[in-house]
C-alpha cells in the first residue's frame, strides 16, 4: 500500500520495519482484547467435546496466528496450524487447505472451512471442502457471497451435528 499511495515510498527496508511494527502492535492488541465472534469459544469446546479434529489455514503471519490460538487458550485443542510461510502459494490458492486437511487426516471433502474474505473462500473451495462464511470487522455478507452453504455473523446457532449435516451433503 505504502509504495501505491505515497509520492516517494522509503526503502523496502523501512517499509519491512512498519510492517513488522504494526504485526507487533497487532498481536499486543490480540494479548489484551480479542474480538471473539460469539459462540466461537463454545463450538471449538463442543467440537473437541466429540472428537472433531480442527486446523487453522491462514494467510496471516506465524506469529500473528499464535497470538490468536494463545488468546483463545486453544493450543492443546488445534492439531495442526498451517499459515502462508508454509506454502508456496498463498489464498486464493488451495495449498492452506489442503496441507490442513492432510495434518487432521481428512480428504478436503469431509472438512469444513469457517472463512472471512474472498480469497479464503475460493482456496477452500478450490481444495474440494465445504466453506462457511464469517462476517468479521471489515466485511460484508455480500463479500462473502460465493461461502458454499452459508454466510454467519454469529456461530452460537452452529452446533456439530450441523455441521455433520453440511459435511454429509
Amino acid at each position: 500500500v505504502i509504495r501505491d499511495t505515497w509520492t516517494n515510498p522509503p526503502s523496502d527496508e523501512v517499509i519491512a520495519a512498519f510492517d513488522e511494527e504494526k504485526e507487533q502492535l497487532y498481536r499486543e492488541l490480540i494479548a489484551l482484547d480479542f474480538p471473539f465472534m460469539p459462540g466461537a469459544r463454545v463450538l471449538i469446546d463442543a467440537l473437541h467435546a466429540r472428537g472433531i479434529p480442527m486446523a487453522i489455514g491462514s494467510s496471516a503471519p506465524p506469529k500473528n496466528v499464535d497470538a490468536v490460538i494463545d488468546r483463545l487458550d486453544a493450543r492443546e485443542i488445534i492439531r495442526t496450524v498451517v499459515t502462508g510461510a508454509d506454502v508456496v502459494r498463498g489464498k486464493p490458492h488451495p495449498d492452506v487447505f489442503l496441507m490442513g486437511a492432510k495434518g487432521i487426516g481428512l480428504p478436503p471433502s469431509r472438512c469444513i472451512v469457517l472463512e472471512d474474505a474472498p480469497p479464503g473462500i475460493e482456496a477452500a473451495l478450490a481444495a474440494g471442502a465445504k466453506c462457511l462464511g464469517v462476517v468479521s470487522r471489515g466485511r460484508t455478507p455480500d463479500q462473502l457471497h460465493r461461502a458454499h452453504d452459508r454466510v454467519l455473523d454469529d456461530l452460537r446457532p452452529v452446533t456439530p451435528e450441523w455441521l455433520e449435516r453440511i459435511v454429509n451433503g
